[in-house]
């Protein structure tokens, strides 16, 4: 039997839109529902083949890959908890942190051409103040023509120092399919006892069952704090400039997201808190590690100044 067709049915499970549940409401504002553990949860006996069938082909793929991964660690010996935990960080080594590697050097590489884009700004201001004097422009035509004269200037600089924006933005396009296809899968799991019946068994500590919530709060506590404390690594590097409006808007609507998933993770299956857990701490060890200018030096990434500093 096929990895494909041995997971069909988990798969059946986790994307079918005809589960009910009988305590505990999918959460629809979120691209992953999270739901109670398996003993809260009934499925329609009826749910018809076409649902699974719907789902795009690559999709089912995809998850059936990543339950497959999981599944060699656990073959390997390893209980359910650390194949979690392991398969994690082996596909954000693989997958994202080259992403984040090549991004940090695409960001690096901005920052060097800021000061060289912010003194042509200045030279081209004065330049265009004057011939504005002597052409006599009025202020609409003097604004144009910086405008424009401006932009070209750093499209060329950009183009010279091999500086795209859209690069600085690629880590999301990668991180974001991954965590959300892993959860998917987790979720599969929990919800086919029949095909994964050890996980109810396969923790540690006070969470044995995997498929239960975590009746402590540790874990959607854990998750809460660690993405908070990304928001605030994230936004270091713009702490003392000045930040536009919609920055600071957006800062502080990801921070109250941070706390905002902490109700949602509790009641999720501790399955899926350990995997948002684990791929929380890694981003956070990620972004400290960026930091450290003997990894930045290790990984040719750019060397980060900190802004100097005089004794009044």
């Amino acid at each position: 039997m096929s990895a494909l067709t041995r997971v069909k049915q988990p798969l059946r499970r986790a994307i079918s839109p005809s589960l009910s549940f009988n305590r505990y409401r999918t959460v629809q504002s979120l691209p992953i529902a999270v739901y109670c553990n398996k003993r809260c949860a009934s499925t329609d006996a009826s749910v018809p083949d076409q649902a699974i069938s719907q789902t795009p082909e690559f999709i089912q793929t995809m998850l059936a890959a990543n339950q497959q991964f999981i599944e060699t660690f656990h073959g390997a010996g390893l209980p359910w908890w650390a194949s979690i935990v392991t398969a994690t960080v082996c596909l954000r080594s693989a997958l994202t942190l080259p992403i984040a590697v090549y991004q940090q050097r695409a960001i690096g590489r901005m920052l060097a051409a800021a000061p060289i884009v912010q003194s042509w700004g200045e030279t081209l201001k004065n330049q265009l103040a004057r011939e504005g004097k002597i052409k006599g422009w009025e202020y609409e035509r003097y604004n144009l023509e910086l405008q424009k004269q401006y932009r070209a200037k750093v499209k060329q600089i950009y183009t010279q120092n091999d500086c795209r924006p859209i690069k600085s933005f690629l880590l999301p396009w990668f991180q974001i399919p991954l965590f959300v296809c892993m959860s998917f899968s987790i979720r599969g799991m929990v919800l086919a006892p029949e095909t994964f019946e050890s996980l109810s068994s396969g923790g540690f500590a006070w969470v044995t069952d995997l498929t239960a919530r975590d009746p402590t709060m540790i874990f959607p506590i854990a998750i809460g704090m660690s993405n908070f404390l990304n928001v605030e690594l994230n936004s270091m590097n713009a702490r003392g400039k000045n930040q536009s409006f919609r920055q600071k808007t957006l800062q502080n609507v990801f921070r109250g997201l941070s706390f905002a998933i902490i109700p949602i993770a509790a009641q999720a299956p501790i399955a899926l808190c350990l995997y948002w857990t684990t791929s929380s701490l890694y981003s956070v060890a990620q972004n400290v590690c960026f930091r450290v200018p003997t990894v930045r030096s290790f990984l040719k990434l750019p060397i980060v100044n900190k802004p100097s500093t005089t004794n009044a």
